[in-house]
């Protein structure tokens, strides 16, 4: 058991170094375009509940 540590160990290693170097960049990339659409939903949203609030739109 013991002497399979080191292949374990490297194993790990490598698998970590392959996803923060393939899977996180474009992940990052992906997550923070929706945050800004996400963004952009929020603030017409608010704007929405502003306008309802000073009665500028008609129901």
């Amino acid at each position: 058991m013991v002497s399979s540590f080191g292949l374990v160990t490297v194993i790990d290693v490598l698998l970590a170094m392959v996803v923060t170097f393939v899977i996180f960049p474009p992940l990052i990339v992906l997550m923070d375009n929706h945050r800004k659409k996400n963004i952009g939903i929020l603030e017409k949203l608010q704007d929405f509940r502003k306008s309802r609030r000073a009665g500028n739109l008609n129901t």
